[in-house]
């Protein structure tokens, strides 16, 4: 198989995801897929819609071809079509298929709506601020680490030095502190980000944008202001670096296909067959003939209503909500009367590992193959995506702007802008790690972790004091640690 995200699985409610396999039978067996180099996503798609019942996929503006002649089974072409067509492949058994953009091409539309960006920041927010830890960046942490570290006794720094004291072994005081201490380590940069990219986001309509020249006169930086009520003066800012542009042919390096469970179980209403030829329409379309085909009521987001797909079903009314579900990674769910296809509505977080999962399912696949490693070599999406934001700034302050209100900017440009400025943000902290990883175990498994100093303490000395998680093996498993005396804080796995 290959590269797999669990921050693109969306929440299934009503529909469920138990049982079926991947595949199903020998790789003999599979359907075969045959296309010709050269082809656009079009005759794909079509060659899809026989093998898996329903095949969704977002509308490309760069319309791209196969490089290779494509023939295989199932498993194997989408391979190639998610090199050459630079998607995402979501497979249900052979129920349903959504291919989603990645986002390599520089060229590539914006990608998210503003209100979605909105909500998606919101939401994150809500999210992570019951986890606010007490103590946050500053004399006060600092005061913390000293604290703490003149708390050690001899016998303890002894432990510490050969082979580790356990944290049950601290002092009850001495555990209280270094709880403290680890969660700030853990959420303090991440909350007051999401924060602030809360607010940039939520307030749009007074966000300026102002340029930042090198000492030769080049572009380097801009820097976004808007209103904070708890910051000095009442506002903050944020920054994008600007590098040169670089247009050569995205080479993506990796194919990426993600296969999960069949839907086995559908409620009533879901249950008929709803048959569409393969066609390129709309999200406000598709709604429309839902109802005229005599579907139960559905909700969409109003702001989604133009997002342009690829659309093909031999399937079923569960099945192609749950194909676009797949797609944006959204939830079906039940309402009084009849079904929402929408964001996730996720519950508050019980601990940090589910704060951890939630916080993955509360940001959009889009959004998350713009944030993840580069996927590709010899492009620079952002910088050109922000070629047009600075096109659109000339427009309507002139070709020497030092300052421009981003809401005088076009509707496209200030979706650009939008999508890179949460980009960039998200960016900072995102953990682009496995499937199966949680947050550092040694940020929230302390009763399973162990403290230790690489050097004696004293007067003008900084050991490294480290606290390292252990599993159930007595193996590491997640660390961190800080200089004594240095105020210097070494986060790692």
């Amino acid at each position: 198989m290959v590269a797999m995200r669990s921050c693109l699985v969306p929440l299934l409610l009503t529909l469920g995801t138990a049982g079926g396999a991947a595949f199903g039978g020998e790789s003999g067996s599979a359907p075969a897929v045959a296309l010709r180099k050269g082809v656009p996503i079009r005759e794909a798609l079509g060659a899809l819609a026989g093998p898996v019942r329903v095949v969704a996929a977002d509308v490309s503006a760069v319309d791209p071809k196969t490089r290779h002649d494509v023939s295989g089974s199932l498993e194997e072409s989408l391979r190639q079509i998610s090199l050459d067509y630079d998607r995402y492949c979501i497979l249900r058994g052979t129920t349903t298929l959504a291919l989603q953009r990645r986002f390599a091409d520089p060229e590539e539309e914006p990608g998210l709506e503003m209100e979605e960006l909105r909500l998606t920041t919101e939401e994150m927010y809500r999210l992570i601020r019951p986890f606010t830890p007490r103590l946050r960046a500053g004399p006060e942490t600092n005061q913390a680490h000293d604290v703490f570290a003149a708390s050690i006794t001899g016998a303890q720094e002894a432990r510490m030095r050969s082979g580790g004291l356990p944290y049950r072994e601290l002092t009850p005081e001495q555990q209280g502190l270094w709880s403290d201490i680890t969660a700030q380590v853990a959420y303090d940069e991440t909350e007051r980000e999401i924060r602030r990219l809360s607010l940039l986001m939520g307030s749009w309509r007074e966000l300026s944008m102002e340029e930042f020249l090198s000492p030769g006169g080049r572009l380097t930086q801009t820097i976004y202001r808007f209103p904070d009520p708890a910051a000095s003066q009442g506002r903050d800012a944020v920054q994008i670096n600007i590098a040169r542009a670089d247009r050569r042919v995205p080479r993506v390096s990796q194919p990426e296909v993600e296969t999960r469970p069949p839907v086995e179980s559908q409620p009533d209403g879901l249950r008929t067959v709803w048959r569409l030829p393969l066609a390129q329409t709309d999200l406000a379309s598709v709604a429309k003939r839902w109802a005229e085909a005599g579907g139960p009521p559905l909700q969409i987001p109003d702001y989604a209503k133009k997002r342009r797909l690829w659309i093909a079903s031999n399937g079923t009314r569960g099945e192609v909500l749950g194909a676009l579900a797949d797609l944006w990674g959204w939830s079906v769910s039940r309402t009084r009367d009849g079904f929402r296809l929408g964001r996730p509505r996720l519950a508050p977080a019980r601990d940090p590992f589910d704060l951890h999962r939630k916080l993955r399912a509360a940001v959009p696949p889009a959004l998350v193959h713009m944030v993840g490693p580069p996927s590709q070599a010899g492009t620079d999406r952002p910088s050109v995506q922000m070629e047009s934001v600075f096109a659109a700034a000339e427009r309507v302050a002139g070709p020497d702007w030092k300052h421009v209100n981003v809401n005088r900017l076009d509707q496209e440009s200030q979706d650009r802008l939008a999508n890179q400025l949460v980009r960039s943000q998200i960016r900072k902290w995102w953990g682009t790690r496995s499937p199966a990883d949680g947050p550092n175990p040694a940020f929230v498994s302390l009763e399973r972790g162990v403290l230790a100093l690489n050097g004696p303490l004293g007067p003008g000395l900084h050991p490294t004091l480290t606290f390292w998680a252990l599993d159930a093996k007595g193996r590491r498993d997640g660390r961190w640690g800080f200089a004594v005396g240095t105020h210097q804080t070494i986060k790692q796995r």
